[in-house]
């Protein structure tokens, strides 16, 4: 993932003028026009537009926020060492971990009685947790 903010020598706390104001900036040291026949200096002036346009628009802005906090490339001012944060791994890598929360067996529990097979259930009643008979009977008053 490309480091935006550091393309354009700026922090995540950056606002649009700080963003405009560096994009001028580098875009005038940068520009092919300046620099004839510098390969590198139009590839960077390319990577200084493209961060300039997600920067600048608040919605591409708040998504590239969103994958550069996930992705743990915070700079030293989150980190408080100087150092990049550690990339989670796994489930917990995008928010809070609902595998327990939402288990299978509290999912049938909720919804089924609890009853993941009748066989192994030999003490349950082989009542269907589906039916809704009983509950038409006692709602309507038939017998």
């Amino acid at each position: 993932m490309k480091d935006y903010y550091k393309i354009l020598e700026l922090t995540p706390k950056a606002d649009k003028k700080e963003i405009k104001k560096a994009f001028r900036r580098l875009a005038r040291k940068y520009h092919p026009d300046l620099n004839p026949g510098d390969a590198a200096a139009a590839e960077k002036f390319k990577l200084i537009n493209e961060a300039c346009q997600v920067l600048s628009d608040e919605n591409k802005r708040a998504r590239y926020d969103l994958d550069y906090k996930a992705t743990g490339q915070q700079t030293a001012t989150k980190a408080g060492r100087g150092q990049r944060q550690k990339r989670q791994d796994g489930p917990k890598a995008f928010g809070p971990d609902f595998g327990r929360a939402f288990s299978q067996e509290r999912f049938e529990k909720a919804f089924f009685g609890g009853l993941k097979n009748e066989a192994d259930k030999g003490q349950r009643d082989k009542k269907d947790p589906l039916d809704t008979s009983e509950l038409f009977q006692r709602f309507f008053g038939f017998s």
